[in-house]
């Protein structure tokens, strides 16, 4: 249907408009062949890295959660690894935050 559409645009605009030839198909086409090759980047570069560093270790550039600073992966050469630490604190409080709002719904419904 698509591959029609730019055709279609092709007879109508002449063969040299290509812009106005590819707006001839449905913008959520459009998108989804963006979408596609954005896939196909990020999954060529994955299978790159995986290719030159393996997956047993972290590498300069990865992005790593962990819980703590300190428990974050050194990179080859010793650097520290780009971490995102989830706080134990906000964690905490969180769950207990949760823990909260049970307590009060359990004795709600007495």
């Amino acid at each position: 249907h698509s591959e029609r559409a730019m055709l279609e645009g092709y007879k109508r605009q002449g063969k040299n408009a290509h812009s106005n030839a590819i707006a001839s198909i449905p913008r959520n086409v459009r998108l989804m062949y963006v979408h596609a090759y954005q896939s196909y980047v990020w999954n060529r570069m994955a299978s790159e890295r995986v290719r030159l560093h393996g997956l047993d270790k972290a590498v300069a550039g990865d992005l790593v959660l962990v819980e703590d600073v300190e428990d974050a992966p050194e990179a080859e050469g010793g650097d520290l690894v780009d971490a995102v630490p989830e706080e134990k604190e906000e964690k905490e409080e969180k769950e207990e935050r949760r823990r909260r709002r049970r307590r009060k719904r359990r004795s709600a419904r007495r």
